[in-house]
């Protein structure tokens, strides 16, 4: 962690342990281009940075949101990673979709404080989305796998996991 900061405070950006590089936009630390885009348009717009946060425990497992203002919590994807998370796609073939992310962000919002979901896709272009578009989305997930030996899997994961989650 520490090389990353320094690489941070020296060159404005890292490239960390993994795949994605760590930036700082004003004093706001991004993982990957999508977060670097959302804070720049907030930043070029005027507009509240919020800050980032750190792990909160709940009782899937540990989350942490992508950003953080006095009122909800940010989670930003792009629309690979929004994919992931409602089931389309998978970051390898051998790995199956897991709703455990979907879990955490809905257990959050509902015993913490709100997260809001924001698309950037490869235009930069910015979108929120509702609870409603996430059920949506599954839906048309569970209907491409119906047949498919993981349908029910699919079906129980997210029934549980989207319980009340359309007025979200």
């Amino acid at each position: 962690q520490k090389s990353i900061d320094t690489k941070i405070k020296k060159y404005g950006k890292s490239s960390g342990h993994g795949k994605c590089k760590y930036y700082k936009v004003d004093e706001v630390i991004c993982y990957g281009l999508s977060e670097k885009k959302y804070i720049d348009y907030l930043y070029s717009n005027n507009l509240e940075l919020p800050k980032n946060t750190n792990a909160i425990k709940t009782p899937i497992g540990y989350y942490t949101p992508d950003f953080e203002f006095e009122d909800f919590f940010v989670e930003i994807k792009s629309t690979f990673t929004f994919n992931i998370l409602i089931g389309i796609q998978s970051y390898s073939k051998t790995k199956k979709s897991n709703p455990l992310q979907l879990e955490k962000i809905k257990w959050i919002s509902d015993n913490i404080k709100p997260i809001k979901i924001f698309i950037v896709d490869n235009d930069s272009e910015i979108k929120e989305v509702s609870g409603s578009e996430i059920l949506e989305k599954v839906e048309l997930v569970l209907k491409s796998v119906k047949g498919d030996f993981r349908y029910d899997e699919i079906r129980a994961g997210w029934n549980e996991v989207l319980k009340d989650k359309s007025e979200a």
